[in-house]
């Protein structure tokens, strides 16, 4: 056997303290349905009764002599759900697609009564729905299934390997919308790229070590320690036209203040979206003919092209030299405003702007 050899094992009762640390994990629990802490004693009666039992299948994720993750297989009649968790000191070189790879192949020859394989996530968790789909899942019923019945033969997907530590450009993407996810693939096939989408810390950031982390559409505040350790090396996508409209929200606030409209993409700094700008671009809306949905969706579609336009100067570093302080004043929103402006003056995505201004104003 290699040392660097990946492969899935079956798990024994020995494993059991490893599961137990794993589960508990903090990332684990918050991406978990049941986000309460297990205990041992809960931990080892459910162990148990998996080794013993017909309808559950654990695996371990090797890597030579390492455990560094681990799958479990729900088995229903001709159903199967997937539970995985990558290592904490493993996530970050593309072993989460690796391990649902291994156990679709494994279902395939072990298991010829599952005809489908379902996984369930938090809409949060992007990263892990981007390692389901990479590997032929598609989302129905709010869950992403594989129809084992129509998958394409296993030689056709044996690209899927983990990333390596070194060499190139490594960028860290952090996300929590499905919707950057296009442009994650963009820059996968241009360098080593990881997703991410769980909060950042300086733990994960220097077990990584990116050359660059890239902010697009991420749900979390970072902290100053990582921006510190991150240096000049970590910039933010945000669709606004800063210092207009920092914080959240940004396409509906900019109509109801009346502000200018487009997108930025900045330096990350511990301020809401008030890191020094790169490359920016306005843009002028009729809202006459536009809802806040199309909106936000030619905001974002404009932020991408923009990133990839000046793609030779993020990947090169050079953004460094042409950064700018933001101008004083501007405006900003947090999620507590939008919050309060819903439940006063209520809204859907779908309304045109120009309707949903007309009652804003007429009861303000």
């Amino acid at each position: 056997m290699n040392d660097g050899e990946v492969y899935l094992r079956k798990a024994t009762l020995s494993d059991v303290n490893l599961l137990f640390e794993w589960v508990n994990d903090k990332d684990v629990r918050k991406n978990a349905f049941d986000t309460h802490t297990i205990t041992f004693e809960e931990h080892s009666s459910w162990f148990n009764r998996l080794l013993n039992g017909r309808n559950q299948a654990q695996y371990i994720l090797m890597r030579g002599l390492k455990p560094i993750g681990q799958i479990r297989l729900d088995i229903d009649c001709s159903d199967a759900k997937i539970d995985y968790s990558i290592a904490n000191d493993e996530r970050g070189y593309g072993y989460g697609k690796l391990i649902i790879w291994l156990v679709v192949k494994k279902v395939r020859e072990d298991f010829p009564e599952v005809n489908r394989l379902i996984g369930r996530i938090k809409p949060s968790n992007v990263a892990s729905f981007y390692c389901f789909e990479k590997n032929g899942f598609e989302e129905k019923y709010q869950q992403l299934e594989l129809n084992l019945g129509t998958l394409k033969a296993s030689g056709e997907m044996d690209d899927i390997h983990p990333k390596s530590a070194g060499g190139g450009v490594k960028i860290l993407y952090l996300t929590n919308n499905r919707n950057s996810l296009d442009l994650f693939d963009w820059i996968s096939e241009r360098c080593d790229a990881e997703i991410y989408s769980d909060r950042l810390t300086s733990d994960y950031l220097q077990s990584i070590k990116p050359d660059l982390v890239i902010s697009y559409n991420y749900i979390y505040l970072i902290s100053q320690e990582c921006i510190d350790m991150a240096g000049e090396n970590i910039i933010n996508m945000h669709i606004s036209f800063l210092p207009w409209n920092r914080g959240f929200s940004p396409n509906i606030w900019s109509f109801i203040d009346d502000t200018p409209k487009g997108v930025t993409i900045h330096m990350l700094s511990a301020g809401l979206d008030e890191g020094d700008i790169l490359f920016q671009e306005e843009v002028f809306f009729d809202a006459g003919n536009e809802t806040f949905q199309t909106t936000h969706t030619k905001l974002n579609h404009m932020i991408v092209d923009l990133f990839k336009m000046n793609w030779p100067y993020i990947i090169s570093g050079e953004y460094k030299e042409i950064r700018r302080k933001q101008p004083s004043g501007g405006s900003c929103h947090t999620i507590a405003d939008l919050k309060q402006l819903k439940g006063e003056y209520p809204f859907e995505w779908s309304d045109k702007v120009s309707d949903f201004l007309e009652r804003y104003k007429s009861k303000v």
